[in-house]
């Protein structure tokens, strides 16, 4: 009975397996049947639409033509005029220059170089001599357009070099007589990838010709080849279609009116769009756009009821096939798009897609009001040490989360930069933005699961006030914003003063060769004093800069800037250089000398071979390594404890004084005391500013008698009263530096005071 159940499970499973195989035998028959059908049906109804919608064809393909060709034309032109304004931002620095700062070849060169600006094009020069001077080029012209106006040309124009680059031309700065003209360029590729249209697989052919129809640019994916051996687009149209249609394209040419023609063989292979562009020379350039007629067209069949009826009937399987496989492709490309658009950190756009679609909301809503935003947590960098990165991370998380849900979609957009920052783009006017950035702050302070971490957040924002803005400028502006704001502002817009501020800082930027060859840097020294000697034992160099123009510029303005441009490594060569020179003076008129102190920027670390050149300037003034510190910003150690602790190494194989000063003003432990073997330890101004409370008094003397028992000399800054050297003298204290002893002082009184010194102790 048992094995009899066990047939019968048996026999019903292999005849379902076999009724299974029969089946999936017949569907792929009758498959083949509908796809050889379809396939057929599909040339019959080519053949008989083509037929019916012949008389449709050549409108439908002329309207095409003309909706692509001033979709080109209105690109080309837009993109021409961002070009054009990067000229002019560049003509409106050196209008604020004198006339003698571009007067001579070497000037010019020397504007070049040091004036950076983040630009779209490849180069920005000056044109002087019948030449162009690029930032590392200078390029020689001996056929330059008389420029009246914004114009563009090819390297060919200009006497048959580097046709390869697209040049772009203003009018001379009426300020400086000396020039010719400002001259950007722009390899052509990259002038024509994001115009040319990709509609038709590529078979488009973008053209600009001049006057003469001698060609400018060629950009044509496909049929470039057809092009090669052709100077001049009437010669090339001449060699392609027969003598009636080459009549029509003569015609064409000598009637400005006409945009569209049809050439080729029977009218039937291709269409020609033609505009008057605003910019070349003489304002004779055309824009032509070729496209094939065939792909202009989407037929639209008049069939019939029975038609129709026959085709749905018959597509309907193939309907469904094509469903699954779009549901399917359309996955793939989902996965893909999130993946490419998409920060796996925070879930809001990549910087690179917050660019894009920031422009595109700009410009198609030009109507609107709109401004970037710069957020930043503040001491993010704290935030990630303390309790590590999957904390850090899973926050931010959470922060893009709220931001995304605090946006509006269609008009707004956001990203992740690194560091703890966001950029936004938001749309309203002024008041409504403090509103939803006064809100954003509340939401994001405090972030659902991380309520132990307390955050601060502070914002920049530029308002956008230009039609067709440039993102990437705008979100630096909102940079530039928050960075100068004071710790107390949740909210700083970009304005007037910041923007002559940050014209400032970029004349700095130019001046700052010429201030360094013509010695306008003086260095200024600061005395310390030896509590356990009672007498000056050292002295900490520092810089100043006395403009011809604008007097003694505060350090405070100009160091920063320096820093970040890395001007800074060759501001403290110069000083240190100055501080050999100066104690090479002393030594050799037999005056007193102490120990000066030179400050090192975290630009040097970069490269440990630095010191070989300290060491070429010491030894050029043969000063004995006993009379040189260095000292080093706590706030540097932080970025990375081994690479210090290797250049701390070379500093004593060279038998220097290496010393960390404001300690106590960042987050290091004090076991880094040990860990970097530094010989003198700075204790930070900020310490004593306050007024000295027990709690102060308890660390600077646990600071004091720790660095003792690891035998290191401790320094004491901005000490300005006899109470707290009192104090600092019952501890034990080596060294005080600030104006109660001594404020900073140029050259010759530090000399002096010295001398003064000396004299009293001789006696």
């Amino acid at each position: 009975m048992a094995e009899n159940i066990v047939f019968q499970k048996k026999h019903r499973f292999l005849t379902n397996l076999q009724k299974l195989k029969r089946n999936n035998i017949i569907a792929i028959i009758i498959s083949l049947l509908i796809t050889i059908f379809v396939a057929s049906l599909t040339v019959v109804i080519a053949i008989e639409s083509n037929r019916l919608n012949n008389y449709y064809y050549d409108a439908l393909a002329e309207e095409r033509i003309i909706n692509n060709g001033k979709t080109t034309y209105t690109l080309f032109s837009n993109y021409m005029k961002f070009y054009f304004q990067e000229l002019r931002g560049y003509k409106s620095v050196l209008d604020d220059m004198e006339d003698s700062d571009l007067d001579t070849e070497e000037k010019v060169i020397n504007v070049t170089k040091s004036h950076s600006m983040d630009t779209y094009l490849n180069d920005i020069g000056i044109i002087f001599n019948n030449a162009a001077y690029f930032k590392n080029e200078k390029v020689e012209l001996t056929n330059i357009p008389k420029i009246n106006g914004d114009i563009f040309c090819n390297g060919k124009t200009l006497n048959k070099f580097q046709s390869d680059y697209i040049y772009f031309f203003i009018p001379k700065c009426e300020t400086h007589t000396s020039i010719q003209g400002i001259v950007g360029r722009m390899e052509t590729n990259q002038l024509i990838a994001p115009i040319m249209p990709t509609a038709h697989d590529g078979n488009d052919s973008l053209i600009i010709v001049d006057s003469n129809y001698d060609m400018i640019i060629i950009a044509s994916p496909e049929h470039k080849w057809r092009f090669a051996t052709f100077e001049n687009y009437t010669d090339a149209m001449r060699s392609w279609v027969d003598d009636g249609d080459f009549k029509k394209y003569e015609d064409f040419l000598n009637n400005p009116e006409l945009q569209v023609l049809n050439v080729g063989k029977n009218d039937r292979d291709g269409m020609i769009y033609r505009e008057k562009l605003k910019y070349g020379i003489d304002g004779n350039y055309y824009l032509i756009l070729m496209a094939p007629k065939a792909l202009l067209t989407k037929t639209i069949s008049d069939l019939s009821v029975i038609l129709l009826i026959i085709l749905l009937t018959t597509l309907f399987v193939l309907l469904l096939t094509s469903i699954l496989a779009v549901i399917v492709i359309y996955r793939q490309i989902a996965k893909y798009t999130i993946a490419y658009a998409f920060s796996p950190t925070t879930k809001l756009n990549k910087e690179e897609t917050f660019f894009k679609d920031a422009t595109a909301i700009a410009y198609s809503n030009s109507n609107n009001s709109y401004a970037v935003v710069f957020l930043n947590i503040k001491e993010f960098g704290i935030v990630n040490e303390t309790y590590g990165g999957k904390t850090a991370d899973g926050l931010l998380v959470e922060m893009g989360k709220k931001i995304n849900a605090l946006m509006n979609k269609y008009k707004e957009v956001a990203c992740y930069q690194k560091g703890g920052n966001f950029l936004l783009f938001l749309e309203g006017k002024k008041d409504d933005l403090v509103f939803k950035v006064s809100s954003l702050n509340d939401h994001l302070s405090v972030v659902d699961g991380y309520e132990y971490i307390k955050l601060r957040l502070s914002f920049g924002i530029k308002l956008i006030d230009e039609k067709y803005p440039i993102i990437e400028r705008e979100v630096e502006k909102a940079k530039f914003a928050e960075k100068n704001s004071k710790d107390e502002d949740l909210i700083r817009f970009y304005d007037e003063e910041m923007d002559m501020y940050q014209k400032e800082l970029q004349d700095m930027t130019i001046q700052f060769e010429d201030a360094i060859n013509n010695e306008e840097f003086e260095i200024y020294l600061q005395l310390k004093w030896n509590l356990k000697m009672n007498d000056w034992c050292g002295a900490e160099t520092l810089v100043r800069w006395r403009h011809p123009k604008k007097g003694l510029i505060s350090p405070g303005k100009f160091i920063p800037l320096f820093e970040e441009n890395g001007y800074i490594t060759t501001l403290d060569a110069y000083v240190f250089e100055k501080s050999c020179k100066l104690l090479r003076k002393m030594i050799d008129n037999g005056e007193r000398v102490v120990p000066l102190s030179i400050n090192l920027s975290k630009r040097h670390f970069s490269n440990i071979n630095f010191m070989s050149h300290y060491e070429e300037i010491a030894n050029k003034y043969e000063i004995p390594h006993n009379l040189i510190e260095f000292e080093i910003t706590e706030g540097l150690l932080m970025d990375n404890v081994d690479v210090f602790t290797r250049f701390i190494r070379v500093f004593h194989d060279n038998d220097y004084f290496i010393a960390m000063d404001d300690f106590g003003s960042g987050y290091s432990s004090l076991n880094m005391i040990h860990e970097l073997e530094f010989d003198i330890i700075k204790i930070d101004a900020k310490f004593f500013r306050a007024g000295l409370d027990e709690s102060n008094k308890i660390i600077i003397r646990s600071i004091v008698s720790l660095c003792h028992k690891l035998h290191k000399t401790v320094v004491a800054e901005g000490i300005e009263n006899e109470h707290e050297v009192e104090f600092l003298r019952d501890i034990g204290c080596d060294i005080i530096q600030g104006y109660y002893f001594a404020k900073p002082v140029p050259e010759d009184d530090f000399r002096n005071r010295l001398n003064e010194s000396k004299e009293s102790k001789d006696e």
